[in-house]
């Protein structure tokens, strides 16, 4: 199954904060090129491929709505294993 599009723009905004940034990527664009299975199938993939400029980054509350969602599904984990190991 192929990313989505905020899939999509979440891995385009971890590339360009840790890579395009940087003094010598500065103004570069980047391809990211995937190969995922197609639904269904265990072995028969489908290249899918995107430029980063294709897809804003996500803003400053984005982020943050984000790695909240994270963080709580993280906290919600963690008490389920523990509740199962207890």
């Amino acid at each position: 199954m192929d990313l989505d599009r905020y899939q999509k723009r979440i891995l385009s905004t971890v590339i360009v904060d840790a890579i395009l940034r940087l003094e010598e990527f500065e103004g570069s664009d980047a391809r990211v090129v995937c190969v995922p299975r197609y639904r269904g199938s265990k072995s028969e993939r489908f290249v899918s491929d995107w430029w980063i400029s294709e897809y804003p980054p996500l803003s400053d509350a984005e982020k943050a709505e984000l790695f909240n969602r994270y963080e709580s599904a993280l906290s919600d984990a963690e008490k389920m294993i523990l509740d199962n190991l207890g």
